[in-house]
């Protein structure tokens, strides 16, 4: 398998939703505790232990706060301001149309995913190999999980889907193109949503 690290990673960019208002959490769970980071701070220093340094973190909600952990980690926030209204692919767009031109594809990784370790976020990288038509998704027991990956050639369709569509619309549109990556870990598949989801994945418990 080629090194995902020679490929020219700066043309790949992280888009990385943390507009949300924790409903489910209670709390505002980009920003809890996570080893010595935060939940999203964990998140920017897998991208950054894999090679990826083109980050930016979708704001919306708490966006002060919020913003100011992206830049500490070297991250690019840039505020949703339909985060209130629109669904997670409404980040997605806000994320895609701030990229530079430069930018041949992107990874969407979901801020409260700090479960998806350097290793795993590099399997999904492999696919890419610079080519700006390029659509994986990992999966695990064949359900899809993050992070997603989407070629610049899908960027004009994706930012034309309605606010309360998914991403995965997209990657079901285009079946024969679309690349699938089995990953031996659920972790692809798991968010902190709730108190539970949390006590679960934290580092600290055993079973994690």
């Amino acid at each position: 398998m080629r090194n995902p690290i020679t490929c020219d990673l700066q043309r790949l960019a992280v888009v990385i939703p943390a507009a949300g208002q924790g409903q489910r959490m209670g709390q505002l769970k980009q920003l809890l505790p996570w080893q010595y980071t935060t939940v999203l701070g964990q998140t920017l220093l897998n991208c950054r232990a894999a090679g990826l340094h083109q980050l930016f973190v979708i704001t919306g909600n708490a966006t002060v706060a919020v913003a100011a952990e992206a830049r500490r980690y070297g991250a690019t926030p840039v505020y949703n301001a339909a985060y209130q209204t629109g669904e997670i692919l409404s980040s997605i767009q806000a994320g895609i149309q701030a990229l530079p031109t430069t930018v041949a594809a992107v990874l969407v990784l979901l801020a409260d995913q700090p479960m998806i370790g350097p290793a795993l976020l590099q399997q999904v990288v492999v696919y890419w190999r610079g080519r700006t038509n390029a659509l994986c998704v990992p999966t695990y027991q064949q359900k899809w999980g993050h992070p997603v990956l989407i070629g610049r050639d899908y960027f004009a369709e994706l930012r034309a889907l309605p606010q309360t569509a998914r991403a995965r619309t997209l990657l079901k549109t285009h079946p024969q193109a679309l690349q699938t990556v089995a990953m031996q870990s659920p972790t692809i598949l798991a968010d902190l949503d709730t108190p539970a989801d949390y006590q679960r994945w934290h580092p600290t418990n055993p079973n994690a």
